[in-house]
């Protein structure tokens, strides 16, 4: 029998206390020994500053009338603290702007210029030319691996080509107490130069703007004379799928039932056709951007423009109920669609600054919490910062509390069949034709593009934005809901990922600045994406998903076969309706919360001689290594982490998104904590579970916690700039949640463990905070604990849900949201099997069945 999940509704103890040190110090950073290279590259530097420098000044127009300063970008060998950037500040004349690179590469303003040439240029060319190995004078230079003057050059993206360019996105610098006169001034004699110039500009966030058009010229003297721009950009969407196939038509007749309570999603895309059969789904107003004029959210030309909003919206609306039953003549649709078309065709230019606004409008004036963007631009290099676009979505899913499911990308048809022309070619190399099959072909340092000249592991990292970290990013396994067709395509089975769906784009074994990462940089819990639905596979037609797509003639629906992330996202965002529908008060983040917590976690078998291959390159004495290389070697390359990259937490399991039962309880929790506090909430165990005899696992607890953030620009490590984390452990002071938040906040595990644990030793806490000030945290975390009889006994009933809170220092007196869920199952056993698990937990416990409190709200 199906139930309502429950609120879990008892008494919170909290302690406003957090001790953010564990005795023991940071891992230090490796100190330069030898600088005679160096010295070199410093030396070198310097030329190359200089000639950039007199270059941009040459280059600044005497016609247009605006301060200056000089930029400069300083690449470290360890993280840039704020003692090292104060120091550097206060010796040499800066002012620090924005960090990237892990915090590694700082961009600094020239805010005393003589104290710069100085200090800073004169120990340059004094260190240059030094001979001792050993170095005092200059030991602040020693920290330094390089360093460049910010051009125009440095300020342009890539994808910013010298041509007129459409759809620019500019970002400004962040404005800094000791510089911000002078920013402000050039801030606005830019905005009047714009003006001037008839160009059409839009601050879509502070310091963040949105240009429709610019000429050649203007770009170039807006880049050549205005010091406070820190990058341009343009946006180019991608084929929003691995391709498309002109497959014979199958005609489908069904009828659609809208299911009563069923939320609107917003669709994002290419547009939605208005045909009769989809007339119950599509609400009546939508938002074009690509027609301002004449808006037409629901046409689309089926002979020119992409009919892939089309599909994508009726994923989005009916799942997996499609799938249930191919041929039925009714199908029952969950959720509604707003069509927000943003381009017409398969790949074009995207407008942010009118995206956000869709999106803003879209929420505020039809109530639309759920979007579905199977839309992707570029992919990610290893180790990038966070996308402005990424870091808009968050602050929308932030400031409105919604939900806005992203496909990763995909790796495209072309680039696919290269790769197996490349693989079957007698003079291409073993190694390269191992790593071009699947799943190697997902990443392999030892092998680089100009090895393979097709192929390498980056190409296979997640396209922006779907690295948003407030959001749900969702890639594709090659399941393709069709029992009659068993190809799987290049994956080896439909429950493995598919061959095009993408990685997480994080390396712990790049170099930054020429340096490894510490194991402080490191967090196991950060990952995209966040789940993984169904989406087919290449290159076999057989082994693609059949999707609803408009005839040609508009008479109707017609199914074809395709595959791609932009079909496993709407069916993910389909789920979240489901959600709602059902429990339309609860906060998208325990929506998101709740569908990793049911998510089956891919097997990572599949990895495991991909695994072996970069251990035997790695060191080609393996496996014949000493227990330290193993242990190295292991840490380095992992099935566990490399699945998880690929397929985040698995694909969610549906009923148990919606429905607890008898022997399946499901808590939430929405609360808020403290900056730098424990809060505890105790749960009782039933008694009954005493009776059981045997000695392995009874209940399986899975918990998940899921918060929100407001990111942070302009520093890498401090975007997610707080940390919550929960632990399960033993009600030490039973029923007095305050002294268990007390002894939990002050009490070290190591003093006390087996009285704190439920387990013979207390578990890892679901994020690791520490080094709070290298530390990049994780707003998704998940546990599973499998609990014994005997351990249920020790803790005497009653366990203790244990949070945290802590972060960057410049958050104190804050309070944070976040949502919590547990689903407490219990094993079947004879013994116990008479008992309602569910019914007792309510019984012991203060609850609230949610989709009660959600009639009740009603009413």
């Amino acid at each position: 029998m199906n139930k309502s999940h429950l609120f879990l509704k008892n008494e919170f103890g909290i302690c406003l206390v957090f001790n953010q040190t564990r005795g023991r110090d940071e891992e230090a950073s490796e100190e330069v020994k030898n600088y005679r290279q160096q010295r070199a590259k410093l030396h070198r530097c310097r030329i190359d500053f200089e000639e950039a420098l007199d270059n941009r000044h040459n280059l600044r127009s005497q016609e247009i009338v605006v301060e200056h300063f000089d930029m400069l970008s300083i690449n470290f060998f360890k993280i840039a603290d704020r003692t090292l950037i104060k120091r550097y500040c206060a010796t040499y004349g800066l002012s620090e702007l924005s960090y990237s690179n892990m915090n590694q590469t700082v961009l600094f303003a020239i805010a005393d210029e003589g104290r710069f040439n100085d200090v800073f240029m004169s120990q340059v060319d004094s260190f240059s030319t030094e001979e001792a190995n050993e170095s005092t004078e200059y030991k602040l230079l020693t920290v330094m691996d390089s360093f460049s003057y910010w051009s125009s050059n440095s300020m342009k993206s890539f994808d910013i080509t010298d041509g007129n360019a459409h759809d620019v996105l500019l970002e400004l610098v962040e404005t800094t107490p000791r510089m911000a006169n002078k920013q402000l001034a050039i801030v606005e004699t830019m905005k009047g130069y714009l003006d001037s110039q008839k160009i059409v500009y839009k601050e879509i966030e502070q310091d963040i703007y949105q240009i429709d058009f610019i000429k050649k010229d203007d770009l170039a003297s807006l880049l050549d004379n205005f010091d406070v721009i820190q990058t341009v950009q343009s946006l180019y969407n991608i084929r929003v799928r691995p391709n498309t196939f002109g497959n014979p038509e199958i005609e489908s007749d069904a009828t659609l039932n809208l299911l009563e309570g069923a939320p609107t999603i917003g669709v994002i895309d290419t547009g939605v056709q208005r045909l009769a059969v989809l007339g119950p789904i599509l609400e009546q107003d939508g938002f074009d951007l690509t027609n301002k004029e004449e808006q037409q959210p629901y046409e689309i030309n089926l002979m020119s423009d992409s009919s892939h909003g089309t599909t994508v919206a009726t994923l989005a609306a009916f799942g997996n109920n499609f799938y249930q039953d191919i041929n039925a003549k009714n199908i029952d649709a969950d959720a509604k669609i707003f069509s927000i078309k943003v381009q017409r065709g398969e790949s074009g230019p995207l407008n942010i600054a009118e995206i956000k606004d869709a999106i803003i409008n879209a929420h505020h004036d039809y109530g639309i919490r759920i979007f579905n963007l199977s839309m992707s631009v570029r992919g990610k290099s290893y180790n990038q910062d966070i996308s402005t676009y990424a870091y808009i979505l968050d602050q929308l899913a932030f400031l409105y509390d919604l939900l806005i499911f992203i496909s990763v990308g995909n790796l495209s048809t072309e680039d696919i069949e290269e790769m197996q022309i490349v693989a079957a070619k007698p003079e291409t190399s073993k190694k390269v034709k191992q790593f071009l099959q699947y799943p190697n072909h997902y990443y392999n340092p030892f092998i680089t593009l100009e090895e393979t000249e097709c192929h390498d592991g980056e190409c296979m990292n997640l396209c922006e934005p779907s690295e948003s970290m407030n959001n749900m990013a969702v890639g594709a396994i090659a399941e393709n809901y069709n029992p009659s067709r068993n190809s799987h395509g290049l994956s080896w089975n439909k429950e493995l990922p598919a061959f095009y769906s993408r990685k997480y784009y994080m390396d712990y074994n790049s170099l930054i600045n020429g340096t490894r990462f510490k194991n402080n940089q490191r967090n196991k819990n950060l990952f995209k994406p966040d789940i993984v639905m169904p989406g087919g596979d290449q290159l076999d037609v057989a082994s693609r998903m059949l999707v609803l797509s408009p005839r040609l003639d508009g008479a109707g629906l017609k199914m074809e076969q395709n595959s791609g992330t932009s079909y496993a996202a709407p069916l993910a965002a389909n789920i979240a309706a489901k959600i709602v529908r059902k429990y339309p008060n609860l906060s998208m983040q325990s929506v998101k919360a709740l569908m990793i917590n049911s998510a089956d976690p891919i097997k990572t078998y599949y990895l495991d001689k991909t695994i072996d291959n970069l251990k035997a390159l790695d060191n080609n004495s393996y496996p014949n290594v000493d227990r330290n290389e193993k242990s190295r070697l292991s840490k380095k390359y992992s099935s566990e982490r490399l699945s998880k990259y690929i397929s985040g937490h698995g694909v969610p399991n549906i009923s148990k998104c919606l429905d607890s039962t008898d022997n399946r309880c499901t808590f939430v929790i929405e609360d808020r904590i403290d900056f730098d506090s424990h809060k505890v909430i105790n749960l009782n165990i039933p008694s009954y579970l005493l009776q059981y005899s045997k000695k392995g696992t009874l209940l399986t607890l899975t918990a998940t916690l899921c918060y929100k953030f407001n990111p942070k620009r302009g520093d890498a490590l401090s975007y997610c700039p707080f940390h919550i984390a929960f632990n399960l452990g033993n009600s030490m002071n039973h029923d007095d949640p305050r002294k268990n938040a007390e002894e939990y906040a002050r009490q070290r595990a190591s003093d006390d463990n087996d009285r704190m644990a439920i387990k013979s030793s207390v578990g890892a806490w679901s994020d690791d905070f520490y080094p709070a000030s290298s530390k990049i945290f994780s707003n998704v975390q998940k546990k599973i604990l499998n609990v014994s009889r005997d351990e249920i006994e020790k803790v005497r009933n009653q366990i203790s849900i244990i949070f945290r809170c802590t972060g960057r220092d410049f958050l104190e007196g804050t309070d944070h949201p976040f949502s919590f869920v547990l689903t407490i199952e219990q094993n079947h056993s004879v013994e116990i099997d008479g008992n309602s698990l569910y019914d007792n937990l309510e019984q012991e416990n203060t609850v609230e069945a949610i989709a009660q409190a959600t009639l009740q709200a009603e009413v």
